[in-house]
């Protein structure tokens, strides 16, 4: 008997193991610590958060081009911002992206953060951003969740488990998607 964190997980350890009865045990977290969230105000801006390792994996340069692509379509209405907490090797990557596609004035990078931190930024977002799709679970998205987030993900993640498309969030099949 194996466990395995998600269904994404348990699907692929199936395939590797034929015959193997897989359980799905997910991830916890302090579900307490984020629901005390203190929602703020919102202002005039939509905001955009993510929490992730900035490196390929993790798709940070794809969340760029998808913001750019999303401030262009709404035409500056409303403005949008994009705040990623995190540190890795493609963070000056994602900088040089933001401004090559125009949204630099947009896009902040504030590094790592601790868990307080990260709940005070979520408190002033609006939905929080999660492209990867090779995501085993989504612990960063699963704290936000229970701090009273929308989720925007990828369909073949991890976060399939604990989001109800059009309830808690949006799961995009391809990058096309998770744009709009």
């Amino acid at each position: 008997v194996l466990s395995a964190v998600s269904s994404v997980v348990a699907e692929q350890a199936a395939r590797w193991i034929p015959g193997a009865s897989i359980g799905v045990l997910p991830n916890g977290i302090d579900s307490a610590f984020w629901r005390a969230t203190r929602r703020g105000s919102h202002g005039d801006e939509v905001l955009f958060v993510s929490a992730m390792r900035l490196s390929r994996k993790k798709r940070p340069l794809q969340l760029v081009r998808a913001f750019a692509q999303a401030v262009r379509f709404v035409a500056d209405t409303p403005r949008m911002r994009l705040i990623v907490a995190g540190e890795g090797p493609d963070r000056l990557a994602m900088l040089r992206l933001a401004a090559e596609l125009g949204v630099a004035d947009r896009v902040e990078l504030p590094g790592q953060l601790s868990r307080v931190a990260l709940r005070e930024l979520y408190a002033r977002a609006h939905a929080f951003v999660l492209p990867s799709e090779r995501e085993s679970f989504g612990i960063a998205a699963l704290e936000a969740r229970a701090a009273g987030l929308p989720v925007i993900g990828m369909l073949e993640s991890g976060l399939r488990d604990f989001i109800r498309q059009g309830v808690d969030g949006l799961l995009a099949r391809d990058a096309a998607e998770l744009s709009r």
